[in-house]
């Protein structure tokens, strides 16, 4: 399918994120968007993830949607220069953009069995054509989603699926700064990724699916954490991160303040991991890791 900018999607993304004041244009958005490479990692991702529940809703996926949820993310920019482009070419007076842009997206034939029950990975990628270089990937966004199944647990307990579940103490790190998330920022997220999934938006259904109240969306918080980051400290967030990582470990309750703090333990100097909690508790709801 196609993929078109619009303008209204700049100043939705900035509503979002707490960030743009009012008298900016559409343009100035952009920039501020390009100039900050996870920004643009995670703008890109919330105007392509409506292919998800496309995928979700076909026969032959390995999950069903209903109940569904993503525990994990991975946004990767395959050309840097290329989704700039993608965002600061539009003609965001019109909408659309100089270059010939569409989606793709893959469903995988197999699940596999994890603890809790069935998780896959959805791909969809962004699709550059252009006269000099015909058609190619410049952006990859990888969903795995989890489906809750009492059999895929007994699988487990007889030991046919193993898997590393390390959490970080968030004690045991470095304090970057804090953000609430309010009642109107599932709406405000909606609006772009198209997620109307009732977890979000009904007490009452996140409760049926065993959540102490909605939550929010996993995408969102961390777009808000990016935007704290660099506002808060300059060039925190590494300039030329190519893939952010996000594991979604306990649900972010609406409303929620939460503190920002960078991993002090980070294994490899090519990365740097941050790590999300709600004030008060000792282990995060959702880790980012920023790939250089």
């Amino acid at each position: 399918m196609p993929l078109r900018i619009r303008s209204s999607q700049f100043q939705d993304y900035a509503t979002a994120i707490n960030t743009i004041k009012s008298e900016m244009s559409a343009r100035q958005i952009s920039k501020h968007i390009a100039s900050n490479q996870a920004h643009l990692a995670m703008f890109l991702g919330s105007l392509i993830q409506p292919a998800i529940p496309l995928l979700l809703a076909r026969k032959r996926s390995p999950i069903r949607p209903l109940g569904a949820v993503n525990v994990s993310n991975r946004a990767e920019m395959i050309d840097v220069a290329a989704c700039r482009r993608l965002v600061l070419d539009t003609d965001v007076e019109s909408g659309g953009a100089a270059w010939s842009y569409t989606i793709s997206a893959s469903l995988p034939k197999h699940a596999q069995i994890v603890k809790r029950g069935i998780q896959t990975n959805l791909v969809v990628s962004i699709i550059e054509e252009t006269t000099e270089h015909g058609k190619r990937e410049i952006y990859r966004l990888t969903f795995t989603m989890l489906e809750f199944r009492k059999q895929a647990r007994r699988a487990h307990a007889n030991g046919k699926e193993s898997v590393n579940q390390l959490d970080h103490s968030i004690n045991a790190s470095i304090d970057v700064g804090s953000f609430k998330m309010t009642h109107a920022d599932p709406s405000n997220w909606a609006r772009i990724c198209k997620d109307y999934n009732f977890i979000h938006f009904s007490t009452l259904v996140a409760r049926l699916f065993g959540m102490k109240g909605r939550i929010a969306h996993g995408n969102h918080v961390v777009a808000k954490a990016i935007e704290v980051i660099g506002t808060q400290t300059g060039s925190e967030i590494p300039q030329e991160g190519r893939r952010l990582e996000m594991r979604f470990k306990r649900p972010v309750l609406i409303p929620s303040r939460l503190i920002i703090r960078r991993s002090s333990t980070s294994a490899s100097t090519m990365a740097k991991q941050y790590l999300i909690a709600p004030e008060g508790h000792e282990k995060p709801s959702i880790e980012v890791d920023v790939h250089l």
